[in-house]
């Protein structure tokens, strides 16, 4: 995918989203994350890709699906998820979550325009609220 939108997002936020998207190809993935590589784009994906040779993205996957876990069993007590700095976060759609969940983005207007348009055509599990909000 080449496409402006690209150029405005940080290329962290578009590596995260790669690798995301590799880990949910593998036999056993730790979490699925569909939507990760229309975020990422092709040529972003590649980068990983050679870098997950070198096993030195293990610390993304641990981490998401730490987040992830921590997320869906504690949503009993709160129905209100804020994540800081989203980038291009999809748990909003990926995530089964119980009815009643509101979901807060915040991070820069150029993640936020990037992720949305992106993402235009699906639809989030939750109340979806994004939320421009530069966090330096």
């Amino acid at each position: 995918m080449t496409d402006d939108r690209e150029i405005t997002v940080s290329f962290t936020s578009r590596f995260m989203a790669a690798i995301r998207s590799l880990e949910s190809k593998r036999e056993k993935p730790l979490f699925t994350d569909p939507l990760a590589a229309k975020l990422a784009g092709d040529d972003v994906i590649a980068r990983a890709l050679e870098l997950d040779e070198q096993k030195s993205i293990a610390y993304v996957q641990i981490r998401t699906k730490f987040f992830d876990d921590f997320l869906t069993n504690n949503l009993s007590k709160s129905r209100q998820v804020v994540l800081l700095g989203a980038g291009l976060d999809t748990r909003a759609f990926r995530l089964d979550f119980p009815e009643g969940v509101s979901l807060f983005e915040v991070d820069r207007a150029d993640a936020i325009v990037y992720k949305n348009a992106i993402l235009s055509d699906d639809d989030p599990n939750c109340s979806r609220y994004s939320i421009v909000g530069d966090l330096a």
